[in-house]
């Protein structure tokens, strides 16, 4: 409802598309028949949170990516609610 807001994921897509690659790499080359792709990827980190909080314990899931790969997922999240809530 908010009139600045444009609905724009362009700037999260090629932000997504910049900083997957190498993770999708790496998961594709531990598990070949994986096939992920740069938006599997995006949706695959936020699975942590889900069965951390599901079983109250860190999750295992979590230590796939790291700090860095983290920082560039929130920032990820951000671009998508900025452009799609003005």
């Amino acid at each position: 409802m908010c009139p600045n807001a444009k609905g724009d994921k362009k700037p999260a897509k090629t932000w997504r598309n910049r900083f997957t690659p190498p993770i999708m790499e790496r998961i594709n080359k531990a598990v070949p028949d994986a096939g992920l792709d740069d938006e599997d990827v995006a949706g695959l980190m936020p699975l942590c949170a889900f069965e951390t909080h599901f079983h109250e314990t860190p999750s295992p899931f979590c230590g796939l990516f790291t700090a860095e790969e983290w920082q560039a997922h929130e920032y990820y999240d951000d671009l998508l609610k900025y452009y799609n809530t003005g």
